[in-house]
């Protein structure tokens, strides 16, 4: 029977496990100086590993050459943990038995010695979904277990989880997989499992599973079922989606020569491919935070979430945009997305972002100004023509000697940062 690719790459040993070194390199630690505790909590993302690194802790301490932080995973302990069949090493499914009297029974199993294995292991999974009530009939088992038993609770949502149950347990939090990392790990099996795919594909596949080693994994999945062991560039955007680099490029250029026109035709060819908004908007706010990381942190590529190819293209493309103008359009653009969750028209507003995106006037660093007027290369705008005082009315410059001096007396100094604000953007300046 064929068995999917998240189930037939689990990890069997803490070497394998994909992004959790601090967590793994712990737990062996504590295995080899054998100071183990007796309760864990496993909480962070789905995906990341819990379960997995708690079945291998349970090989670890019942395999037939342990306790040992490398089980052989040839014997009989190490094989019926890995097809959880084993008798001593109980996996509890929170979600389904959350009332006091499945812990009663959980209770009753553990006041007796493990059947023949060296200790007996609970795992406890989705542990947040137990009741109050039975989080507290679980408070003195934790505190006090039996001999030669080890409870590890495993959780996505740690904040539910009663403080008095997290201090009596050690708490290791499983962080989210890094995006070259996932896609390294996916690459790997790739190569196994003889499916050709580019690098740039790799990663796109790891960005979508967002940190989740076995949602990249399910992707790559659905993506062999549509594309084959051979998977194009194009294929696989279809499948995912994805925006093309292209469009990205012909955004960021029509935004650098503020046209409306080209901004409002990349949209329209999107809803006319029939792609959610919502998501385009998280590929052009990503786009934009790695051009923003790319200006802050030249030469530091490991920040980006892309490409060196992809980040290229698109430094290209908005090389006429200041670092100024893309922190406006990025604060824009976040401003953006409740009112496209909202929203039963999100094109309508992600059309006037675009417009008012291509309304914007460039901005010049203040520095930058200040060092054009020291070096006298902004040029005067020509003195305004008299006016003629109404004789009724009285203006600032008429006040008396002992008031407020009127704007004639600021000096050469404002009438060259008037005139380089002019020249720079006129109709501010008018303003």
């Amino acid at each position: 029977m064929y068995q999917v690719l998240a189930r037939k790459w689990r990890p069997q040993n803490f070497e394998e496990v994909v992004g959790q070194g601090q967590v793994t390199r712990t737990l062996a630690n504590a295995i080899q100086a054998d100071r183990l505790a007796h309760a864990y909590v496993f909480a962070g993302l789905r995906g990341t590993g819990k379960t997995s690194v708690a079945r291998i802790l349970a090989k670890c301490l019942n395999c037939e050459q342990g306790p040992t932080a490398t089980p052989c995973s040839r014997c009989a302990p190490c094989v019926e943990i890995a097809e959880s069949r084993a008798m001593d090493v109980l996996e509890l499914d929170a979600a389904s038995r959350t009332s006091v009297d499945n812990i009663r029974e959980l209770q009753e199993v553990i006041s007796y010695a493990p059947v023949r294995d060296r200790y007996k292991i609970l795992i406890i999974d989705e542990a947040h979904m137990l009741s109050k009530q039975a989080f507290n009939a679980l408070l003195k088992t934790l505190e006090e277990p039996p001999p030669n038993v080890v409870f590890v609770l495993a959780t996505t949502e740690m904040q539910k989880v009663l403080p008095p149950i997290l201090s009596r347990c050690q708490v290791f939090e499983f962080r989210r997989v890094g995006v070259r990392e996932t896609a390294a790990y996916l690459h790997r099996i790739g190569d196994v499992e003889k499916i050709s795919l580019s690098d740039a594909g790799w990663e796109r596949i790891a960005r979508a599973g967002e940190g989740s080693v076995r949602d990249s994994l399910s992707i790559l999945e659905r993506v062999l079922a549509f594309c084959g062991q051979e998977v194009e560039d194009d294929d696989l955007l279809r499948m995912l989606g994805g925006v093309r680099l292209e469009v990205l490029t012909d955004l960021f250029e029509g935004l650098a020569r503020r046209d409306a026109a080209t901004m409002l035709g990349v949209l329209d060819g999107l809803v006319d491919e029939g792609h959610d908004l919502l998501h385009f908007w998280s590929e052009l706010i990503a786009a934009l935070r790695d051009l923003m990381l790319m200006r802050a942190a030249p030469g530091q590529e490991e920040l980006l979430a892309r490409s060196a190819e992809e980040a290229e293209a698109l430094g290209k493309a908005a090389s006429d945009l200041s670092a100024e103008d893309l922190t406006r359009v990025f604060q824009i653009l976040a401003d953006l997305e409740p009112g496209l969750k909202a929203s039963t028209q999100p094109r309508f507003l992600f059309e006037a972002a675009l417009i008012r995106l291509a309304g914007l006037g460039a901005v010049r660093p203040i520095e930058e100004v200040l060092r054009s007027l020291q070096s006298g290369t902004v040029k005067k705008s020509p003195p305004p023509a008299p006016q003629k005082k109404n004789p009724v009315e009285r203006t600032a410059g008429d006040r008396p000697a002992g008031g407020r001096p009127g704007p004639e007396t600021h000096g050469d100094f404002t009438e060259k940062l008037i005139a380089a604000v002019k020249a720079g953007n006129p109709m501010l300046g008018v303003v």
